[in-house]
């Protein structure tokens, strides 16, 4: 709450028009939160969705991975039938006579048609040698000087393990996307021949089972894409830049392709029983478009939220300080005693209600007004007549220090006369005289002054009645009356209507007992009982009921409920009297105080 209280001081919202204080409040307190916690909500909703997105991607293009694995995989195994087989070793070692006994050979002896037939994902296989009895028939061909000069061709008889590459299609390739290809050289014992098999998957085939609503493209090793969702990709280099020297490179981004960005994840996949890689990258470019999409249209609707309680609030600025400049232009005018005020306010709310109550004003001032200078008279009047009574009060009062010298003649001859008791008498009501005198306006005084007094008075009244009047006082050992502040003049009063009222009726053996000790709860009780008649039950009651009923006016004076007021109003509604009476048993009053030592 302090924090908020500076915050708003430092603002000093005071020093601006109450219209500016709308203002300043709803950029404070609507703006700026709103637009921070909007802005928050709209960017975490584009992160999760491109997460969301991105996750999606990184699924497919596993699956594409997977697919890919399987037919590389399949490939291979398809080379191995051809690599590894006799016939086809024979038939490619053998020499001869005609082109005739050749295909007839072909005919007879190769199972390679079977093999194309049976596999769909096959788009051609295609076998290349030197030996130049054969001809180009079905999938064997001669090694051409172009053939021969090729890349692919070179590597695959400077090696012997198996590797995937890109040819592009020719005159010896009709299906000119089929680029994915995977060369390996047959190895002829007892010949000198060279050949090499190209097994290629089919592009149509892979499409087929890709079949993505997404955009896929595969590239082999370094080589550009050599399968692509669109044609004119076909050839291009990756779209994500790739870490060659990472085996098991993968990366997600938002990229660009042909002006457009998009969500794209590349993967790698080690190829099958070869040193070859394949890169496979998933790229999605409407679900990119379609969360900025949603992204505008929050953007919209955060605008919407503030702008639209930003008019409203706007118009009803505008009312509402019109209608207090208004009123602040008649108190204005009231303040200068003009007192023509308008007849009708606009409106039925709290402003209305305030000028209706500004009207009253007016009218009661201009009552009043007229009755100002009589009250002025008044006023002098009764100033006089406090003068004339407080010169009376001044000239009835006695000088203290007159009448302690009187006292004190009085107790000297009654000591010159051997009258001690006189005496002592006179002397203890001095004592009595002064402590009244130096405490009335006094706040507090020490416990041990107020039971002194106390004392002083019981004595008095000892050597009035004589043994009509006995008395006790017990004080709880240890505690220290001078250590303990006490309101003054409380005692007295609550001892002396035990003796007149208490001991009224008591003609010998009369006993007023007084108790002080500490109680629970860090309290100081005294008690002041008497053996006298006690109170009738319903009289009782109605001084308890009076006791119990704090800021009671009374139109008589009663001493004890006096002294419990004092209490409650110095120390608190939980401290005060408690009164016990049995009629014909006496009567117990109990003061209970806080404990407080003297400062």
């Amino acid at each position: 709450m302090k924090r908020f209280k500076a915050f708003f001081k430092k603002l000093r919202l005071g020093r601006l028009k109450l219209r500016r204080q709308i203002y300043t409040m709803y950029f404070v307190a609507l703006i700026i939160p709103l637009t921070i916690v909007g802005s928050c909500l709209v960017y975490g909703a584009v992160q999760m969705l491109n997460e969301y997105n991105m996750e999606v991607l990184k699924g497919e293009n596993n699956r594409v991975k997977n697919l890919m694995s399987q037919l590389t995989v399949q490939a291979y195994n398809i080379s191995d039938g051809i690599c590894l087989n006799n016939v086809q070793k024979e038939i490619l070692s053998q020499e001869y006579e005609s082109a005739s006994e050749f295909t007839n050979s072909v005919n007879a002896r190769s199972k390679i048609d079977e093999i194309v037939f049976t596999y769909s994902q096959i788009g051609g296989i295609y076998i290349y040698t030197d030996n130049p009895t054969i001809c180009n028939y079905k999938q064997y061909n001669i090694v051409t000087e172009e053939i021969a000069s090729s890349s692919w061709y070179q590597t695959a008889m400077s090696q012997s393990n198996a590797f995937w590459t890109s040819i592009e299609g020719s005159s010896a390739f009709p299906h000119k996307n089929n680029n994915i290809a995977l060369v390996r050289r047959i190895f002829l014992p007892n010949s000198d021949y060279k050949a090499v098999v190209v097994i290629r998957l089919g592009d149509a085939y892979i499409r087929s089972s890709i079949n993505s609503m997404v955009e896929d493209a595969i590239s082999i090793n370094q080589d550009g894409i050599v399968y692509g969702s669109k044609s004119d990709w076909y050839g291009r280099d990756m779209f994500i830049e790739i870490d060659y020297n990472d085996g098991y490179f993968s990366n997600s981004d938002v990229i660009e392709v042909d002006g457009r960005k998009c969500f794209a994840v590349v993967s790698t996949t080690n190829l099958h029983m070869t040193n070859s890689r394949m890169y496979i990258a998933t790229l999605n470019d409407s679900s990119y478009y379609d969360i900025q999409k949603i992204r505008d249209i929050l953007i919209m609707i955060l605008a919407g939220a503030i702008l639209i309680p930003g008019i409203l609030l706007f118009v009803f600025a505008r009312h509402f300080t019109e209608r207090v400049y208004l009123l602040r232009r008649e108190m204005h005018r009231a303040s200068r005693h003009e007192y023509d005020m308008m007849a009708k306010f606009s409106g039925n709310d709290e402003i209305t209600e305030a000028y209706e109550d500004l009207k009253t004003m007016v009218a009661n001032i201009k009552e009043q007004e007229a009755a100002v200078y009589s009250a002025q008279l008044k006023e002098q009047e009764l100033r006089n007549n406090q003068q004339a009574m407080e010169y009376k009060m001044l000239a009835s009062q006695i000088n203290p220090h007159y009448l302690y010298n009187t006292l004190e003649t009085i107790r000297m001859k009654s000591l010159t006369m051997g009258n001690k008791e006189v005496a002592d008498c006179i002397k203890i009501l001095s004592k009595t005289i002064k402590y009244v005198q130096q405490n009335t306006g006094t706040s507090v005084i020490t416990l041990k002054k107020e039971i002194d007094h106390v004392e002083n008075y019981l004595t008095i009244q000892k050597m009035r009645f004589g043994n009509r009047i006995n008395y006790t006082l017990d004080i709880e050992e240890g505690l220290k009356t001078e250590q303990y502040e006490i309101l003054p003049l409380l005692l007295q009063p609550i001892v002396e209507n035990a003796v007149i009222h208490g001991l009224e009726h008591i003609h010998d053996e009369g006993h007023v007992g007084i108790e002080v000790y500490r109680a629970k709860g860090d309290l100081l009780e005294i008690v002041v009982k008497d053996n006298g008649k006690g109170m009738r039950p319903e009289e009782f009651a109605e001084i308890s009921q009076k006791l119990n009923t704090p800021g009671l006016k009374l139109e008589s004076s009663i001493g004890v409920y006096n002294i419990c007021e004092r209490i409650r109003l110095y120390y608190g509604e939980e401290y005060g009297i408690r009164m016990e009476s049995v009629y014909g048993g006496g009567t117990k009053v109990t003061i209970v105080l806080p404990a407080v030592n003297v400062g």
